[in-house]
């Protein structure tokens, strides 16, 4: 799922976590229930390693420079508690962080005990990743669910 659908998941969740250690295990832990939900990664999965090592750095710039923007925004309409809001959100985004740093700094990224872990959450549901152009409404309807609850939660 995009970063931007990890962190504002994970948000949902800020009252229940006002220690900051506690928010970022919880981000982490949330990132791996969410990547089970088939959401759209068929494409990627088949990218070679140069490929992904040129397209995901480009793809996770806009998706976390969109993440900020809605951050920003939710922290100022809804007063948010940034500690344990920013524990929360590193938490959500760092799975995918890892994976991205053993894709730019590694030869063979995916031979890795880590992405073994991260890609059996991700087919852990379905045993195929779905195609992008239904995993994007997935992920769509996922982030007006989460906003909608947002404004619920946090008036």
């Amino acid at each position: 799922m995009f970063l931007t659908i990890h962190a504002l998941f994970a948000l949902i969740f800020i009252k229940f976590l006002p220690n900051p250690l506690w928010a970022f295990l919880f981000g982490f832990a949330s990132h791996f229930l969410l990547d089970a939900i088939p959401h759209g990664d068929k494409e990627i999965c088949q990218w070679d390693d140069e490929k992904r090592k040129k397209m995901m750095p480009r793809l996770a710039l806009i998706d976390g420079l969109i993440m900020l923007a809605f951050l920003y925004c939710l922290q100022k309409n809804l007063q948010l508690p940034l500690l344990s809001g920013a524990a929360l959100v590193a938490g959500a985004v760092a799975p995918d962080a890892i994976s991205g740093l053993l894709i730019l700094f590694f030869k063979k990224p995916l031979n890795n005990p880590w992405e073994k872990i991260h890609i059996f959450f991700h087919l852990v549901l379905k045993k195929e990743p779905i195609p992008m152009k239904i995993g994007i409404w997935v992920q769509l309807a996922f982030l007006i669910a989460i906003l909608y609850f947002l404004q619920l939660l946090y008036k």
